[in-house]
């Protein structure tokens, strides 16, 4: 009996000392399991037609960002840890594709928030997301109206685009190329001519430049580029020649054409074209006094920048752009945390509240009341790309401001 007895306290003594132990650990805070669940993200990106080589890039950058995010854990909403799934819709390069893509993301697929291709391809999704009150990032804006405005609340644009871009560019002449003064624009007529030209005017001389002429324009399907160099060395008193706009493969076949007559004044552009890929396309015999807004490794920069660069080069065997279409989901998912909330007009109040931020450009600001009529474009800081005597190297980075 006794022996019964003491067993039968010892096993109170566990069944009690366990209950004691298991309180003691809650009230130290253990740490409970968070739930975990998928955020879906579309995208609207051109895998196919004329713009394919810049978003090609553009989606594996992105790819490699999504992987970097999802290792680190998501982000947390609440109670619930998302991993992030990001859905790419072919637009095809073209007004009806980039509808097409719109309807499927947000009546079939479902989403709340959406990554939108190139700024004027982005206007014939407008109406949809507006009408569904889906988060929508641009990653360019064009200038052309009614891309973005006090009719798209809803829209954001999550990089510095073609303003930004502008005054990072001109900035960067006048550190890279001190000598330069008086410059000529070139950029393919696909509509933005109009409103970019009225941008360049008024933002050139910031940095002391002059525009000379009128801008040169070239068809989209342009394939000799050789009646457009000669265009452009008939312009009297030109120090430099910048391609405002216009794919990869047009800007290094107008650099060619340049070079292979002769002129070797410096050519500038407006967009984030490293390097390697510049000297691959136009030969290095022609690779000198160039500057693009490309990124390469280097100590000095943001170190996501450096992240993205080696991700692409693991998971692609490519070279990292422009990071566009990454730096979109970044400022996105920086929103939605900080709203802690998926309810789309909470993340949009929240976002358009937020003073500084980060990008993977560095620490960034929000602009956009001025230019767009609608405080919701981020600012950051623009890399300049240097290609000299066939190599290239990291130039300075520019501060920008858009108002």
């Amino acid at each position: 009996m006794k022996g019964k007895r003491l067993l039968l306290t010892i096993v109170c003594f566990v069944i009690i000392g366990s209950l004691l132990a298991g309180f003691g650990l809650g009230c130290k805070g253990t740490t409970t399991t968070k739930e975990t669940k998928t955020l879906e993200i579309g995208a609207i990106l051109a895998q196919t037609g004329w713009f394919a080589p810049n978003e090609v890039v553009g989606s594996r950058e992105l790819s490699c960002y999504v992987d970097y995010i999802n290792e680190n854990g998501g982000i947390t909403v609440g109670d619930v840890q998302y991993m992030i799934n990001v859905t790419i819709v072919d637009n095809q390069s073209t007004l009806d594709g980039t509808a097409a893509a719109a309807n499927q993301l947000a009546y079939q697929n479902k989403v709340k928030f959406v990554l939108e291709p190139l700024g004027f391809l982005s206007i014939s999704g407008n109406s949809i997301f507006e009408e569904n009150k889906i988060i929508h990032v641009c990653p360019y804006n064009t200038l052309i109206p009614d891309e973005i405005g006090p009719s798209t609340p809803y829209k954001f644009i999550g990089h510095g685009s073609l303003y930004g871009q502008l005054l990072g560019t001109f900035g960067g002449i006048k550190v890279n190329f001190p000598d330069v003064n008086n410059i000529v624009c070139v950029n393919q007529d696909d509509g933005t001519i109009p409103t970019t030209s009225v941008v360049v005017a008024n933002t050139a001389p910031i940095s002391g430049l002059n525009v000379v002429g009128d801008f040169i324009s070239f068809s989209p399907d342009t394939v000799d580029f050789n009646p457009i160099a000669s265009k452009i060395n008939a312009v009297p008193g030109v120090d430099a020649i910048v391609i405002t706009g216009g794919s990869y493969s047009q800007t290094a076949a107008i650099i060619k054409a340049l070079r292979s007559m002769g002129n070797e004044k410096p050519t500038v552009f407006v967009g984030t074209l490293p390097g390697d890929k510049v000297v691959d396309m136009i030969g290095t015999e022609y690779s000198d006094n160039i500057m693009t807004l490309g990124m390469i490794e280097d100590p000095n920069n943001p170190p996501m920048i450096n992240e993205l660069i080696h991700r692409m080069q693991t998971k692609y065997n490519d070279i990292f752009a422009a990071g566009n279409n990454a730096n979109c989901l970044y400022v996105l998912l920086q929103a939605i945390e900080a709203a802690q909330s998926l309810d789309t007009t909470v993340v949009r109040d929240t976002w358009e509240t937020m003073a500084t931020f980060e990008t993977i450009y560095g620490p960034a600001t929000l602009g956009g009341l001025e230019t767009y009529g609608i405080k919701h474009a981020v600012s950051h800081p623009i890399a300049t790309h240097l290609i000299m005597d066939g190599e290239y190297s990291q130039g300075p980075w520019i501060a920008t401001s858009i108002p």
